[in-house]
Order: structure tokens, then sequence, then C-alpha cells
């Protein structure tokens, strides 16, 4: 793992310890400057939703530190993206890194990536879709609300949205983008 690296795999071949029974990864000893890493990447492969904490300890710290994030299940690997460059904790020459996995059988760690931004392609997440108002009567038109995330490293552009509906309910208006 070096400062912009390209993806490296996470396993034994590449320096990587593996522990516990698959629950802890830990890496090779590093020395990578913190200043211009402002994330990074993992790309997973998760069978089920599930939890991965990453552990890292840089040079000027007494101890690591912590951050957890939330793994939905999905069919082959996909990237998540860890913002440190925000963590005040995040200075001084990166040490080592530990990869705590609550399930291996759950997930598979394939690789990881330090890089100033996350890249890769958008990835566009459903965060709500129904009634934007908790009331809806009979025979009044209501609003729908649709509330995307992008979970990827790229930008994205939502165009050319058609909502299809069944016979008998219709479209008034729309869609409006905010």
């Amino acid at each position: 793992v070096t400062a912009a690296s390209a993806w490296q795999p996470v396993n034994e071949a590449n320096g990587w310890t593996v522990l516990n029974k698959g629950t802890l990864l830990t890496s090779p000893p590093l020395s990578v400057s913190t200043t211009n890493v402002g994330w990074l990447s993992l790309a997973l492969d998760a069978k089920e939703d599930t939890t991965i904490s990453l552990d890292w300890s840089t040079d000027v710290l007494l101890g690591s530190k912590q951050e957890t994030i939330y793994v939905k299940q999905h069919e082959g690997v996909r990237r998540y993206y860890i913002e440190m460059q925000g963590n005040k904790e995040w200075t001084g020459t990166l040490v080592g890194l530990n990869l705590h996995i609550a399930d291996p059988a759950k997930i598979l760690v394939d690789r990881i990536a330090l890089t100033t931004e996350p890249d890769g392609p958008p990835d566009i997440e459903v965060a709500y879709f129904g009634f934007e108002n908790g009331v809806n009567r009979v025979g009044r038109p209501e609003s729908l609300l649709a509330q995307l995330i992008n979970r990827g490293g790229g930008n994205a552009v939502i165009k050319d949205v058609a909502l299809q509906t069944p016979a008998g309910v219709t479209v008034v208006s729309g869609p409006n983008y905010s």
C-alpha cells in the first residue's frame, strides 16, 4: 500500500497477515505520508449486510484510531470509500492498517487503495422512494420523492427519468430535480 497507489490485493502474498480465523487483517509495515492521502478505498464482496472496521496508526498517534463502515449485501465486488482527510487524527506518517471483519464468511476484502480523491464509477443507491407527505387523500394529486445517494467515486448525472405507472394512475407533472 503506497500513497496514491493502484489497487493492491489484500492477501498474504502482498504482506498482509490474516489472524483470528480471518477476522483481523493486518497490513505490512507502512511508511506513507498522510499529507496527500485523503481517502482510503476498499473493494469488498459482501454476501450479507455486515460491518468492517479500519484501525490505523501513524508515527504521531498514541495507539490507533478507528473508522467503521456498514456494508450492504451486493452481487460481486463493490467499492467503499472512507474519507480520512477530515479526521483530525489523520496526520503524520501512516505506519500500519488493520481491518476488523465481524464475520469473514459474509465478506471478502479484495483490494485496498490510498488516494487523493475517490476513484471509480458512480454507484447510485436509492435512499428513499415514496410519498413526499405522510397523509395521502383519495382523488388528490400526490408527490413522490426519490432520494438518491452516489456511493461511487465518479460524478453521477441523473437525466431522462421516467416513472412507469399502472393503469389508472396518471403522472401530472415532473420530474423536478433539486
